[in-house]
């Protein structure tokens, strides 16, 4: 099994989730989905199990990338829109052939380490259009309660082979990649975020 593979805490991810975070998490999702419009052709990366997609509109279409063949299977049979692809791949080896009104990153980027963190967010930037917008939705390294991540990091590093060793600031990765933030939401007592970006 590679980095970043959740296939084995799959079956029992949104169990977990709910338990930390209680319905923060589905909260914070939806903060700027409702932005996307039914013409957008969007990328979700890392969606997880699926749930985000009960969110976004139906729009033109959706690619829904993720390193873990069992999320995927979680989602495929969560989806009820037809306008979904499933790509099982690593976001650092796959080539994209088409370009994108709006990309989701739900609790995604936390996953990387430094240097893989720049460059994912370089190839968002690559493929996303002129016009378009970047959604990050994630944990605070500002105002995070530190004992609970330094707790999960150690969950998922025993159990997905997490690359990354702590939490950044992921606002300073995009920004400095020429992103600008239209709006942030913050929730659970300011751990979680979602921020809106436009590229510049």
């Amino acid at each position: 099994m590679g980095v970043n593979n959740f296939n084995s805490i799959a079956p029992i991810y949104d169990f977990l989730a709910r338990i930390v975070f209680g319905d923060s998490l589905d909260q914070i999702t939806k903060q700027h989905l409702r932005s996307i419009g039914t013409s957008d052709r969007v990328l979700i990366l890392g969606g997880g199990t699926g749930k985000l997609k009960a969110e976004i509109p139906q729009c033109h279409s959706n690619d829904y990338l993720d390193n873990s063949s069992q999320m995927i299977e979680s989602a495929r049979i969560r989806s009820v829109k037809n306008n979904l692809q499933f790509i099982h791949g690593d976001i650092l080896e796959f080539e994209f052939d088409r370009s994108y009104d709006v990309i989701v990153c739900p609790f995604f980027l936390d996953c990387f380490n430094e240097g893989n963190l720049q460059k994912v967010i370089k190839k968002c930037k690559d493929v996303i259009k002129e016009d378009g917008k970047l959604i990050v939705i994630d944990f605070s390294s500002d105002h995070a309660d530190r004992l609970l991540i330094k707790l999960m990091h150690s969950y998922f590093r025993m159990f997905t082979r997490l690359e990354s060793q702590r939490l950044k600031n992921i606002n300073e990765y995009v920004l400095r990649e020429g992103f600008q933030v239209q709006e942030e939401k913050f929730l659970h007592r300011n751990m979680l975020f979602s921020r809106l970006y436009c590229r510049i």
